[in-house]
């Protein structure tokens, strides 16, 4: 069970944020509901020094992403990557904020566990598992109507004004050993742009079962499924009365996948092994002459960590691996691309007292088609000191 304040994404292991080593913000459940987000990029653009724009996720004024590099602020979900391999994009409809416990934002590119797509920082969704026997299941709902513009002649509906609404679904229950939880998001958004809709369907679940005979060992399997339809309103046809009437538009259609088996294994010697592996599938409907769109990508995070003695000392090493494929009629030649990304990585964390000291190098392989590109190691090094039990 997660405390206020506790965060597991830069030390890989619960910790309070006022003692990292790097600037980290905590975004609460409660906070998540009460702002009626409808996807991540709205929950992270409430936390000062964190901006959205068009749907990229931009720290400290940082150059968010580039178009055919990718993105710099890398988005997590329990850890594993939420990108496409092909345009390198932040799927922020895709998370599941309906079963999200809280989202953890470390500012800056101060990390060697996350590598070169944390450049700009990181946003982690820490997902829920039940913590109770007795089964749970929430619903929650929100909706919002446009009023009409100041310039009635802008007014272009007749009859009900455009509207926007979701429903979130989550339900979670323990059976015996198997945690088990489903649930889904229902999004529909008709604008007072014309022609600028959007609707999503969303449905996931997660399991895990805690081995009852060997102590600390846990695994299982999750998935999710989302289809959606945004339309882009891109050009009025005037600064006048047709200014939210388009002279451009288009619309995209997607369908996304994603599964991950999970294992987990720990002792009481302080021994530590994750391995999460995640298959994502993204689907370009490409409507009628244009071609569809279509990309894979297989991420292995291998992880191990040793904590000596209450944590006076934690060592972490990974050796994490993701591929992928894509195909789209973007690309010359064959239209194909092959792309990988390989590295290896440790860090180390000494705690004694009011100091707290880290520091970790990390190594990277990266490749596209036949082109293989290696990269000088990357170091970090930090340190925090409680001078008072207030500061």
């Amino acid at each position: 069970v997660f405390k206020l304040n506790e965060v597991v994404s830069v030390s890989q292991y619960k910790k309070n944020a006022a003692k990292e080593t790097v600037s980290t913000s905590v975004i609460s459940r409660e906070q998540i509901q009460n702002t009626n987000s409808n996807d991540i990029g709205e929950v992270v653009n409430k936390t000062p020094g964190v901006l959205v724009q068009d749907g990229q996720i931009s720290i400290r004024g940082g150059s968010s992403y580039s178009y055919g590099v990718g993105s710099r602020t890398v988005l997590l979900v329990d850890g594993l990557p939420l990108t496409s391999p092909d345009l390198g994009q932040t799927q922020n409809s895709f998370v599941p904020l309906e079963n999200a416990k809280q989202v953890e934002i470390i500012k800056g590119a101060s990390s060697v566990i996350y590598g070169s797509s944390a450049l700009n920082g990181v946003v982690n969704v820490i997902t829920e598992w039940p913590t109770q026997s007795e089964p749970k299941t929430e619903i929650e709902t929100n909706t919002g109507v446009s009023d009409h513009p100041n310039d009635l002649r802008q007014k272009w509906w007749d009859a009900a004004p455009p509207f926007l609404g979701s429903v979130n679904i989550n339900h979670q229950r323990r059976i015996k050993d198997v945690q088990l939880i489903v649930g889904g998001n229902i999004s529909y958004n008709s604008s007072y742009l014309q022609g600028d809709n959007f609707w999503r369907l969303r449905g996931f679940f997660k399991t895990r079962y805690i081995s009852p005979k060997i102590p600390g060992l846990n695994f299982g399997f999750n998935g999710s499924v989302q289809v959606e339809r945004a339309d882009q309103f891109f050009l009025s046809k005037d600064l006048d009365s047709l200014a939210l009437v388009p002279a451009a538009a288009s619309n995209s259609q997607y369908q996304l996948m994603t599964f991950d088996p999970h294992l987990v294994y720990s002792n009481i010697r302080g021994h530590n092994y994750k391995l999460q592996i995640r298959y994502m599938n993204i689907f370009r409907n490409g409507n009628g002459v244009d071609i569809n769109a279509v990309s894979h990508s297989l991420i292995v995070n291998n992880q191990y960590q040793y904590r000596f003695k209450k944590d006076l000392l934690i060592i972490t090493a990974g050796i994490p691996f993701s591929m992928g494929y894509s195909q789209s009629n973007l690309y010359v030649n064959s239209g194909k691309h092959f792309n990988f990304n390989w590295a290896v990585y440790t860090q180390a964390e000494f705690n004694y007292k009011i100091l707290s000291l880290q520091a970790g190098v990390r190594y990277e392989i990266a490749g596209l088609d036949k082109d293989i590109i290696t990269s000088r190691p990357v170091f970090r090094a930090g340190i925090n000191i409680a001078a008072t039990k207030s500061t």
